[in-house]
């Protein structure tokens, strides 16, 4: 009977590319991003003063932009931290957004960090390039921020980088 229940739960099981297929897990962030741009000021600045990712439990205002069903854990708290420093642009990583303005030892200081601290870095950076992103993009790097997330992130800069430097060089 023990065989039973383990056979039907492996059944029910679903992957994460299985529920992306399906539509399922994905969130729309730049819905949200919009939603955030309709915030009253007050709110706006809340978001602005949190010090760390945790500290959005405390304003109201996060709870209007999660979906109704979720709860503010802390995947949405890492999204909603840099949501007022991120402009959207379709198409265009974080990565290379950032290759514009920030020096390579500053993008390494966030790889390096531990939670919190690397989204706190990330969010410095962010408050001075003023970056222009897919906040669809954005936002799933952020939900689902580790290490790979993080390497996504290194790669994007670097190659963004590679082609700046490719498109400056004149040889004759």
């Amino acid at each position: 009977m023990a065989e039973k229940v383990v056979e039907e739960t492996a059944e029910k099981r679903t992957t994460p590319k299985q529920k992306s297929e399906a539509g399922e897990g994905r969130h729309d962030f730049i819905a949200i991003r919009q939603q955030f741009e309709k915030l009253s000021s007050g709110y706006k600045a809340a978001f602005r003063r949190a010090a760390s990712p945790r500290d959005l439990v405390e304003i109201p205002g996060a709870y209007r932009l999660i979906p109704k069903e979720e709860n503010l854990h802390a995947g949405w708290q890492r999204v909603l931290f840099l949501l007022p420093y991120i402009t959207h642009a379709e198409n265009k990583r974080l990565g290379a957004a950032l290759a514009v303005k920030i020096k390579e030892q500053r993008l390494f200081q966030v790889i390096r960090s531990d939670a919190p601290t690397d989204l706190i870095h990330l969010r410095r950076i962010c408050q001075y390039a003023s970056p222009q992103a897919d906040w669809q993009m954005v936002g799933e790097m952020l939900f689902y921020w580790g290490k790979g997330q993080k390497t996504r992130l290194v790669e994007d800069y670097l190659n963004a980088l590679r082609r700046q430097s490719s498109s400056t060089d004149f040889t004759d």
